[in-house]
């Protein structure tokens, strides 16, 4: 096998962890992940050269990229701004499809040959959604199993709040379109979301029977919580002045300060702090007055 061409993505992987040491943790690494320098396209080029199988391009949301994927030999690419994460002010994929699918010589009909209606796609994106949005969930809390409720409820909102920002584009057709779902594909999602909604009951409840959450209504927290995590993925902008990971520490701390019976917890450092002289560019999202 040849070298892989020397690329900013290449120079940041991690060397593996030397054997007896602690593997890394969920949100350890999903952070890193987050951070780490995007492939070439030297590096696409180098990958079909190594690799005689299938594989896709994700992310493409301009006709010249397609075009390029096709001509470095790739056997599918993707249409896809990220939910807009780091690309918003890109076009919608939906505007971008047509022009794409005529230069890479596809028919926009061709596009839905898997799913017998524009009904049952939207029903698959809801669905796989929801299940990627559970394993997230599952996995940071499995992590906190031991740490007690406070530290897997603290797991649990930020793997909410991360998938959220991390998948805008899902996250916003799953708060939004399941009015647009016809009987046996709402129930299914309903299902799931239910399903969903258990992991943060689930602990809300344990915390209350030790004595470590003092709540009210266990059913109005959830909703609460659900409402108030999601909205991050509305206004939430990468290179802001906070990091995802803080603004996700701080909704759990202002969750948590009304819940725990020990009272008020301490404030992240930098909280509290007057920053009404921050530019503009430097706020996540529009003034609040």
């Amino acid at each position: 096998m040849s070298a892989k061409p020397s690329s900013r993505h290449a120079a940041q992987q991690t060397l593996p962890a030397a054997p007896g040491s602690p593997p890394p943790t969920f949100f350890g690494a999903y952070f890193e992940w987050m951070q780490s320098a995007l492939p070439t396209w030297d590096d696409v080029a180098w990958l079909r050269a190594q690799w005689d199988g299938a594989f896709m391009v994700k992310g493409v949301s301009r006709v010249d990229d397609a075009r390029r994927v096709v001509d470095l030999g790739a056997s599918a690419l993707s249409v896809s701004n990220h939910g807009g994460n780091n690309l918003d002010g890109t076009p919608a994929p939906i505007r971008a499809l047509p022009a794409i699918a005529d230069a890479v010589g596809l028919q926009m009909s061709s596009l839905y040959h898997h799913f017998p209606s524009k009904q049952d796609l939207l029903v698959d994106i809801m669905a796989r959604s929801m299940r990627d949005l559970i394993s997230v969930v599952e996995q940071a809390v499995a992590q906190a199993k031991s740490d007690g409720p406070e530290q897997r409820l603290r797991a649990a909102i930020q793997g909410h709040i991360l998938f959220h920002a991390d998948r805008r584009q899902e996250a916003f057709i799953l708060d939004s379109e399941l009015r647009a779902l016809e009987p046996p594909g709402r129930e299914l999602v309903v299902k799931l979301r239910d399903q969903y909604e258990q992991i943060f009951a689930g602990i809300l409840q344990q915390g209350m029977a030790e004595g470590v959450f003092q709540i009210p209504d266990r059913k109005i927290a959830v909703f609460m919580l659900m409402a108030m995590c999601t909205g991050v993925a509305i206004w939430y902008r990468p290179g802001g002045r906070l990091p995802l990971e803080t603004v996700a520490d701080i909704y759990t701390d202002l969750f948590l300060s009304g819940a725990l019976v020990s009272g008020a917890r301490p404030l992240l450092p930098g909280i509290g702090q007057d920053t009404s002289r921050s530019s503009s560019r430097e706020r996540h999202g529009p003034p609040l007055t």
